[in-house]
């Protein structure tokens, strides 16, 4: 098991993600939830992200489920700030 946590904050929001090996095979799959900060009457949004792809390690799916989320993240941001 190693150290690297489940979460980081991104530009205001929070990325969780979970990993895990397909049974039987070598390769690994997860899934991403963006959690946005809470609205003006305070409801917090979710966005998620699955791997459909296979990976060959957990660091693997792990980069490409954050670097999606980030990717997601500056997509929506530079939509409001162009309104």
């Amino acid at each position: 098991m190693d150290l690297i946590p489940a979460d980081i904050e991104y530009r205001g929001n929070r990325i969780v993600w979970d990993a895990q090996q397909l049974p039987g095979t070598p390769f690994w799959t997860g899934r991403a939830a963006i959690v946005l900060p809470p609205d003006a009457i305070g409801i917090k949004r979710i966005h998620r992200i699955s791997a459909s792809d296979r990976f060959a390690s957990e660091q693997d799916v792990r980069a490409h489920l954050i670097g999606a989320a980030k990717d997601w993240i500056n997509n929506q941001l530079n939509a409001d700030n162009s309104r």
